[in-house]
């Protein structure tokens, strides 16, 4: 496995070890970049280059769930994802659908 992808699977473990104690627990990371190049004339015009990283965080307990996004991959961010997702789960209310897909 290449180490960006060993990163993000590390990550993504670190998230789910978190939330051991919801009924179920689904994390999508997501890094991407972006370079541009437009050229006039022969002549290189504008060079853009953009990267972005986000972590999400859906939650299952008690017929209820919720989701959370942040842009903060620091111990701290991942905390308050998990913080988050509780809280909105908290505020929901309970749905006889509301679960996990089932497994194929």
């Amino acid at each position: 496995m290449s180490e960006w992808k060993d990163r993000l699977k590390d990550k993504a473990a670190a998230v789910l070890h978190q939330v051991q104690d919801l009924d179920a627990a689904e994390v999508v990371l997501r890094e991407t970049s972006h370079l541009s190049v437009k050229v006039r004339l022969g002549e290189t015009e504008m060079v853009e280059e953009a990267s972005s990283a986000s972590v999400g965080l859906r939650g299952f307990h008690a017929q209820r769930k919720a989701l959370a996004v942040t842009s903060d991959r620091s111990e701290a961010g991942l905390a308050r994802l998990d913080k988050d997702v509780r809280e909105i789960l908290s505020c929901g209310q309970p749905d006889a659908i509301a679960g996990p897909p089932p497994e194929a």
